[in-house]
C-alpha cells in the first residue's frame, strides 16, 4: 500500500528515489484531483486519502534530509499524530467508546442480478490491511436480494472470526447501504452475540448519510470533515474490491459460455483446452493441426470456425 498526500499544484518538491535499503520512494503519479496533485509516499506513512495535506509536511524535503533519521522520525511522528487525530474525530462524531483502529466495511455487488458477490475490506490504524480483505460468493440467497445477502456475508465473516480469532473483532463495521442493509447486518451480529461489542453503521450513498441503529434521524457529517472522508474512502475501497471480483466472475462465465456453446465441447474438454492454451484467444489462433492433438479434427475445425467466423478453414 502506498499512502496518499495532497499538495497544491503550485507547491514545488524535489523528486527522488532514496536508498532502497531504507524502504523509501517518492514519485508523482500524475493524477489531478481538483486543485491538488496526488503524490505517492512510502507505506510507513500511516494515513488515508485526504487526511494529510500540505500543511502537515515540509515542502522542501530533499534527498539529503531523508538520510537523516531525525527528519524521518519527525515526519513519521507528524503523520501518526495526524492519523490518531482523525480517528479521534471519527470516534467523537459517531459517539463511540473505543478508538476505531480496526474498521471493516461490507459491500454487495450483483450487477444485472448475475453472480451475486460481496466484499469485506479491512483498515487497521487508518490504512488498508489487504491481507485481511475477503470476498464472498453468495450461497444461500436466490436472486438479487441485497438485504439477505448482507446478512449472509456478515454472518459468515464473524462466525469464522469468532472461531479462529475471537479477540480480533473490529471496533467499527461500515455497511454500504441504508436502513435495510444495516438492519439485516445487525441481525446477523445479534445472532452471533457480538452486536454489543462493536459499533455498526450504514453509509448511504445518497447525500452520504450515516445511518445508526435505533436512531430514526440520519447523522449528517460535514462534507469536508476528516471523519466523513475516512468513511467514504473505506466504502469506496470496498466497492472497488467487490466490483473487481464480480467482473472477474462474469469474465470467466463469458469464457465458459463461448466454448460451451460449441457442439461437442463439454466441461472436461473446455478445462483441458484452457489449461493447455491459457485463454480463448490462444485457442482461436491455434492451427487445425495443433488443436487436433487435443480433440478430434472435426471438433477442432468446428471450434476454430466458431471462434473465427470471418476466417476460412485451412484446406488440405
Amino acid at each position: 500500500f502506498k499512502a496518499l498526500l495532497f499538495l497544491p499544484k503550485k507547491a514545488t518538491m524535489e523528486l527522488f528515489m532514496p536508498n532502497q535499503k531504507r524502504g523509501l520512494s517518492l514519485y508523482v503519479r500524475n493524477v489531478f484531483i481538483g486543485d491538488d496533485v496526488e503524490m505517492l509516499l512510502p507505506s510507513w506513512l500511516r494515513f488515508v486519502k485526504g487526511v494529510v495535506d500540505s500543511s502537515d509536511l515540509p515542502l522542501n524535503v530533499s534527498r539529503e534530509m531523508l538520510q537523516d533519521d531525525a527528519v524521518i522520525k519527525k515526519i513519521k511522528d507528524a503523520v501518526t499524530s495526524k492519523v490518531l487525530s482523525v480517528l479521534e474525530d471519527l470516534k467523537k462524531s459517531l459517539g463511540m467508546k473505543e478508538l476505531p483502529v480496526h474498521i471493516e466495511c461490507f459491500d454487495n455487488s450483483n450487477i444485472q442480478g448475475t453472480n451475486p458477490v460481496a466484499s469485506c475490506v479491512v483498515f487497521r490504524d487508518g490504512v488498508p490491511s489487504k491481507a485481511d480483505y475477503r470476498k464472498f460468493k453468495i450461497k444461500t440467497v436466490v436472486g438479487a436480494n441485497d438485504f439477505a445477502s448482507m446478512k449472509e456475508v456478515v454472518n459468515r465473516r464473524y462466525s469464522r472470526m469468532l472461531a479462529e480469532h475471537p479477540d480480533d473483532l473490529p471496533q467499527l463495521i461500515v455497511i454500504d447501504g441504508g436502513e435495510g442493509q444495516l438492519k439485516f447486518a445487525s441481525e446477523a451480529l445479534a445472532e452471533l452475540g457480538i452486536l454489543d461489542r462493536l459499533m455498526v453503521i450504514g453509509l448511504a450513498k445518497r447525500m452520504e448519510l450515516v445511518i445508526r441503529l435505533n436512531d430514526p434521524v440520519p447523522l449528517f457529517l460535514d462534507r469536508n470533515s476528516h471523519a466523513l472522508k475516512v468513511l467514504m474512502h473505506i466504502r469506496d475501497e470496498a466497492h472497488r474490491f467487490g466490483i473487481t471480483f464480480h467482473r472477474s466472475l462474469r469474465s470467466k462465465e463469458q469464457v465458459r459460455s463461448i466454448l460451451r456453446e460449441i457442439k461437442g465441447v463439454g466441461e472436461q474438454t473446455e478445462q483441458r483446452l484452457l489449461m493447455h492454451y491459457g485463454s480463448v484467444s490462444r485457442i482461436a489462433s491455434a492451427s487445425v493441426e495443433d488443436l487436433s492433438e487435443m480433440v478430434s479434427r472435426p471438433l477442432a475445425e468446428r471450434i476454430l470456425s466458431t471462434l473465427n467466423p470471418e476466417l476460412p478453414l485451412e484446406e488440405e
